[in-house]
């Protein structure tokens, strides 16, 4: 009853009342039955008002009916979680529908109709999301051959839904001609530009993830993004919104060209950035992130004497600037942003290039000051510590005295710091102080004190402990974390009264799960009954994100003949990935 009003009185998809209504921990306890028949209400809803709009692009006289439209949308959106695959299936054919069809030509209606398609999706099981790969990388372009191109960049892109969890699409003799198809539509996008461009060049990173492409199709692709049109004095493909080291990974017209167009743009010696926070932050972010993504991959990107001089450069010139303190509402680009770049490639940085030691303590005198600001530093300790030997003792205090914030952003940013640094120290080759025992023991204590400010962060961190920490690690949280997922058993209940927000609690559980999930391939936890209750009680869980979690991991990790998790790289499975090739 209380959604059908929702559907009456609301003009809006935001509203705060239908927000509360339908948070994802109350349509986890709506029966299916219930949220079937609402989802059929919000179709008819649908298909009544749509004759009514005007046409594309036409205003006057149809904002109610478009009011109502999107309400519904957001509506089947939320209910769209409570549903079996299969009906998921149907809702999410409908979306597409809905993509593509211009009645739905509409600015008000860009937002619930992306989330919309995302939640469909989330809902469909990992083999029906392969299956359906093709249909998302076929959906029309925005921007090519007239497609919705008042919008643009505001209109959803079924291109960008497919995760790098899923299994492999397979391309066959019964398939071929769609995936001739595919390929047409992203080359001809690539060609035209503008928006079409940008998510076409974002379909092709899937693609050639997968390796699915034939030869000359490979080559087809390199003439079209890197057609010189596109090229200018940037050395690299423009128009992408893809991060530089991303052209590692796709065709190029002749081998190791991405590299040495990469090296021009960001490593020339001869071509400082000015010292103003956004062009340094950029530097800085394309570099580090070019070394993390490679370093993911089992590559590395290897400098110059030169080219590490010039890199110093950099880095000291942004450590110089001083530390930017406030939000500034409804600026653009804000300074902070900028920081947190900064601090971005720095940190991959500092793991592997050593830069000067005056440098980097006038980076361990900022710390202070940016653990002040939105942009907090503790990240880039385990750079700091390797260069700094000295200063351990004073590193391990800061970690501690983080973690235990009370600030969310300072001791959520503490505890990815610490992960950082076991990751750094237990993958380098060369000697790297490891961070003591009892500070990696300060991780089971947020899991057991359920400590809400940074519950999320040690859940995925003790994880990759299990996964891949080494078995000091694994001792120093393991009765802790045992502890802690047997009070998060009864306190993330769905039908409990909940302090923290309604929407958190389905990702908690996931989190759970899948820490479950690692802590029973490790030793000696096989026949831990929390363990067990938390695997047991996901398979009938009514959100897709906590049923799905155990076949998410065995696809990201994959499964040894004894049934144990094997990672695949730095930071697999935790969210926290090597780097991103999409900026």
């Amino acid at each position: 009853m209380a959604v059908r009003l929702i559907l009456r009185i609301v003009d809006y998809d935001q509203d705060k009342t239908l927000q509360r209504v339908l948070s994802r921990t109350r349509v986890a306890m709506m029966p299916r039955n219930s949220a079937d028949d609402l989802v059929a209400f919000c179709n008819e809803v649908i298909r009544y008002a749509l004759p009514r709009l005007g046409s594309p692009g036409e205003h006057d006289g149809t904002m109610s009916w478009v009011d109502r439209i999107r309400v519904s949308l957001e509506v089947t959106s939320r209910l769209v979680l409570r549903l079996d695959p299969e009906s998921a299936e149907g809702v999410f054919d409908t979306a597409l529908g809905h993509y593509g069809a211009d009645r739905f030509h509409h600015l008000l209606l860009t937002l619930p109709l992306r989330r919309l398609l995302e939640r469909s999706w989330e809902t469909l099981l990992p083999d029906q999301q392969a299956r359906r790969i093709p249909d998302l990388l076929n959906a029309p372009i925005v921007g090519l051959d007239g497609f919705k191109e008042m919008f643009g960049s505001h209109d959803p892109d079924p291109g960008r839904l497919p995760t790098d969890d899923l299994p492999a699409p397979c391309r066959t003799a019964d398939t071929e001609e769609l995936w001739k198809q595919i390929v047409n539509l992203l080359v001809r996008g690539l060609r035209v530009g503008g928006e079409a461009r940008k998510r076409s060049a974002h379909r092709i990173v899937s693609v050639c993830s997968w390796d699915l492409l034939t030869k000359s199709e490979s080559v087809e692709i390199a003439q079209a993004l890197w057609n010189s049109r596109y090229i200018g004095n940037t050395h690299l493909p423009g128009e992408t919104d893809l991060a530089d080291v991303a052209f590692f990974d796709l065709p190029e017209p002749e081998p190791d060209l991405a590299e040495r167009s990469f090296r021009k743009k960001w490593l020339d010696v001869g071509s400082l950035p000015q010292g103003d926070e956004e062009n340094l932050a950029e530097a800085l972010w394309q570099i580090g992130n070019a070394i993390s993504w490679l370093k993911h991959r089992k590559r590395s990107l290897r400098l110059t004497k030169g080219e590490q001089n010039y890199l110093a450069e950099i880095a000291g010139r942004w450590v110089d600037l001083p530390v930017p303190r406030h939000h500034i509402p409804f600026v653009s680009n804000q300074p902070q942003y900028f920081t947190r770049r900064s601090i971005i490639g720095l940190r991959a940085i500092l793991s592997e290039i050593p830069l000067p030691d005056s440098t980097v303590r006038k980076l361990y005198g900022k710390i202070p000051d940016l653990n002040e600001s939105e942009a907090p530093g503790s990240t880039l300790m385990a750079g700091i510590v390797r260069a700094l030997p000295d200063r351990f003792d004073e590193i391990v205090q800061s970690m501690r005295l983080g973690l235990a914030s009370d600030n969310p952003i300072l001791s959520e940013d503490a505890a990815w710091g610490l992960f950082y640094w076991m990751m750094t120290s237990n993958s380098s080759k060369a000697p790297f102080p490891t961070p003591p025992t009892d500070l990696v023991r300060e991780i089971g204590m947020v899991v057991a004190a359920r400590r809400s400010v940074s519950l999320d962060a040690a859940l995925q961190i003790a994880k990759w402990i299990f996964d891949e920490g080494n078995e000091e690690q694994k001792g120093a949280i393991r009765e802790l974390t045992l502890q802690g997922l047997g009070y998060l058993f009864e306190e993330l209940r769905y039908d409990r009264k909940h302090e923290r927000d309604e929407d958190s609690i389905p990702s908690l559980r996931r989190l759970c799960v899948e820490l479950a999930v690692s802590m029973a391939a490790t030793q000696g936890f096989e026949e831990a009954p929390v363990v067990s209750r938390w695997l047991k009680d996901a398979e009938s869980d009514p959100m897709p994100e906590v049923r799905y979690a155990k076949i998410r991991h065995a696809a990201v990790f994959g499964e040894d003949r004894n049934g144990k998790a094997s990672g695949d790289g730095e930071g697999a499975g935790t969210g926290t990935p090597g780097g991103d090739v999409r900026s």
